[in-house]
């Protein structure tokens, strides 16, 4: 899985899908094959987790609504979700003006 970060930074989630369990490695494939889309553990009886990496939660709630409409999913929960701003993303390193730093290097925001 590729890290994509565009102007609205990165967002990294994770999904529990609940299949059907005569679709269920249909829906491995096909969740695998959306774009920042890992299936990371499986049940072989119907539940999936799923991790994505999207630019922002746009993208992420297009994966989503897609992941809910195949066929022979019964349902989509979000357990986890994290966004990191671009400026973040791009140079966690880099101090703006007013920013603190602790003894030990650490950049806190102003």
């Amino acid at each position: 899985m590729s890290t994509n970060c565009e102007a609205d930074g990165l967002t990294i989630s994770s999904l529990l899908v609940q299949a059907r369990t005569e679709d269920h490695r249909r829906l491995e494939e096909a969740i695998s094959s959306l774009p920042g889309t890992e299936v990371h553990a499986s049940t072989g009886a119907g539940k999936i987790v799923v991790v994505i990496e999207t630019p922002g939660d746009a993208e992420l709630v297009r994966i989503v609504d897609r992941i809910g409409a195949f066929p022979g999913v019964l349902g989509v929960n979000l357990v986890f979700h994290h966004s990191e701003p671009a400026q973040g993303v791009a140079d966690p390193g880099r101090r703006s003006e007013g920013d603190a730093q602790d003894a030990e290097g650490k950049v806190y925001p102003a």
